[in-house]
């Protein structure tokens, strides 16, 4: 998507309702299905103008008569589309590059971005993203091959109709598609609202997983973190054993505390070296790290990194969540000196939030933890 109104009228489409994650995927399929259930023919030519009109004669929108109207008559577009009409359409017209979208200025109207690639065989790929942000509210993306021989698009599936979200769908949590006007890649977008900054009056999405063209057919090649500068800072700051060398490559997303928003887990590609952070509000925290030295666990609400940290001496680290942020940090160092005796006598520091307590009420606060919980991780690869 290419302009801050456009993401507007898709925050209005997931976040503003009241209408349920599987509710919006029915309707977005039911008009899915229907986008692809004939053959267009007729097309007058191979550019996206003349096969986005074919489409757009075919399964008629008024935001694909917006993009028209501007074409044809720039004019009349203009005077037409003044604020005291209602929201201004911010139409984009790209031939060169093969792109046009409309959008509706976050009103109630429709929006719809088209795009078309080049193929290897002398065919186009063509994709519409579509959607409406009212009940019921759609969003999808469809796609097409022009032949140009036989001047017809037929409707065919991509991998990209296949993409199942990486964290549940929610009101708050949701995804949506940005179809190229430069470059070849298409961007399905995943929003997590418990990420947001509030500061930022723009909600912007939190991962990108990138669909790259092979020249025939788009395939999913990896996922980019939006707020990964964050969590680089998060973990140079507050590492215990800082390996900034070490190279995550593949993501899963957890939910410590279960309250619908994702933690984040980087690991590299063996496992060796993996970290976890809590996002919210615009703000990231290292809350588990594995490494040579150190490894992480999970309880109930909380991430436990435990480790030597030299002789005779054990640590570890309790970052307790609630929404998403960190709540309080227990951490515990124990030691075990040798005695005049020769015995081996155990000392334990405890402090909370930095505030030193008494071994009884810091072993109280552990075992209110419980027992450690199992999360297994559904890994992805991760690009910068």
């Amino acid at each position: 998507m290419k302009t801050s109104a456009f993401f507007t009228a898709i925050i209005l489409a997931f976040c503003l309702t009241a209408t349920t994650a599987t509710a919006q995927q029915a309707e977005s399929a039911a008009m899915l299905k229907k986008f692809q259930s004939t053959p267009i023919k007729g097309v007058k030519g191979e550019g996206i103008i003349p096969i986005f009109e074919a489409f757009n004669k075919k399964w008629e929108t008024g935001a694909g008569n917006s993009i028209l109207l501007k074409h044809r008559n720039p004019a009349k577009f203009n005077a037409t589309n003044i604020p005291d009409n209602g929201p201004v359409i911010d139409v984009i017209i790209d031939q060169p590059n093969g792109y046009v979208s409309a959008d509706n200025g976050g009103g109630d109207g429709d929006y719809i971005e088209a795009c078309i690639w080049k193929r290897t065989n002398g065919h186009r790929l063509f994709a519409v993203h579509y959607g409406e942000p009212v009940d019921p509210e759609i969003d999808l993306v469809c796609f097409y091959d022009y032949n140009p021989a036989t001047k017809t698009l037929t409707p065919e599936k991509s991998e990209v109709n296949a993409f199942k979200p990486f964290f549940k769908e929610s009101a708050d949590n949701y995804h949506s598609y940005s179809l190229p006007q430069k470059g070849k890649d298409l961007i399905v977008e995943e929003t997590y609202y418990g990420w947001h900054d509030p500061d930022n009056t723009l909600i912007e999405p939190s991962l990108h997983h990138i669909y790259t063209f092979d020249g025939m057919n788009l395939h999913y090649s990896a996922t980019k973190v939006a707020c990964y500068d964050k969590l680089t800072e998060a973990f140079s700051e507050h590492a215990i054993m800082t390996d900034e060398d070490a190279e995550m490559t593949r993501l899963a997303l957890i939910d410590v505390d279960n309250d619908d928003t994702p933690e984040i887990w980087l690991s590299d590609a063996k496992g060796e070296n993996a970290s976890v952070y809590c996002v919210s509000e615009g703000k990231a925290a290292l809350i588990g790290e594995k490494n040579f030295k150190y490894s992480f666990s999970f309880f109930k609400d909380v991430v436990l990194t435990a480790g030597g940290c030299g002789t005779g001496c054990y640590y570890t680290s309790y970052s307790h969540l609630k929404n998403s942020n960190v709540d309080y940090v227990l951490n515990c160092i124990a030691t075990y000196p040798i005695q005049e005796d020769g015995e081996v006598g155990e000392e334990y520091e405890y402090t909370q939030n930095e505030k030193e307590l008494t071994r009884k009420e810091g072993e109280d606060i552990v075992k209110s933890f419980g027992k450690a919980i199992e999360i297994t991780p559904v890994w992805h690869p991760l690009t910068k």
